[in-house]
């Protein structure tokens, strides 16, 4: 057995970044506590601080990169849990920005934000370590975004549409023989987009969601 001690706090979080090796201290602090078998060891408020600024920089500096230039993180869903309520915060900042269109804009907001979820396109509907708050205020922005847009862009309209449904406007009995999934390469059609499948998706996520204020989908036949 290996023993270790120190002479104050300050010394054992000296040792835990050393040995995290850039990684998150609060979590390798859980995983040392947990293994010798003894009450996990509260860090300063101080440090906790510190932690969450540190934590917030990377973040925003990673979707900052990712809104200007496209593409994802590929941080492929990290560990530490307070990076989603973070990068959700971050996201409505991009999601008010208006260096591009409103339809680019959003889409490389979204893009931006998803790696760092648990869930993915559906992280509104399904457990995230996201406040309810943010995730309401996420979810009203986009419904706006809906109903004051008329899509252009396919790969826009579908993200945002799986977003708002937990990935299932592709599946909505409409899109059938239509091909209808992100990235599909299929010729976007205005009028169904906009017209016909547009009001079934802010329906759908209305009655859906909870954090617009729905119960559930009664009839589900209205849509599959």
């Amino acid at each position: 057995m290996i023993n270790f001690s120190f002479p104050n706090l300050e010394a054992y979080t000296s040792f835990l970044k050393a040995i995290s090796q850039g990684s998150d201290i609060a979590r390798t602090n859980e995983i040392l506590c947990d293994a010798c078998g003894i009450e996990r060891i509260v860090l300063s408020t101080d440090e906790n601080k510190l932690l969450q600024d540190e934590s917030k920089l990377k973040v925003r500096e990673l979707m900052r990169y990712v809104y200007d230039h496209g593409g994802r993180t590929g941080v492929n869903r990290v560990q530490d849990p307070r990076v989603s309520q973070l990068a959700a915060d971050y996201l409505l900042e991009l999601l008010e920005l208006r260096d591009f269109s409103l339809e680019i804009n959003t889409e490389r907001s979204l893009c931006a934000f998803l790696d760092f979820t648990e869930m993915g396109h559906g992280f509104l509907y399904l457990p995230e370590n996201i406040s309810d708050l943010t995730c309401g205020q996420v979810a009203r922005k986009l419904v706006q975004f809906c109903e004051e847009t008329t899509f252009t862009r396919h790969n826009t309209s579908a993200r945002v549409f799986a977003v708002l449904t937990n990935m299932s406007a592709g599946s909505f009995k409409i899109c059938r023989s239509t091909d209808y999934e992100m990235n599909s390469g299929r010729v976007f059609d205005s009028n169904f987009t906009n017209q016909v499948l547009k009001p079934l998706v802010i329906q759908y996520a209305n009655e859906a969601c909870r954090f617009l204020g729905g119960s559930g989908i009664r009839d589900r036949s209205k849509y599959f």
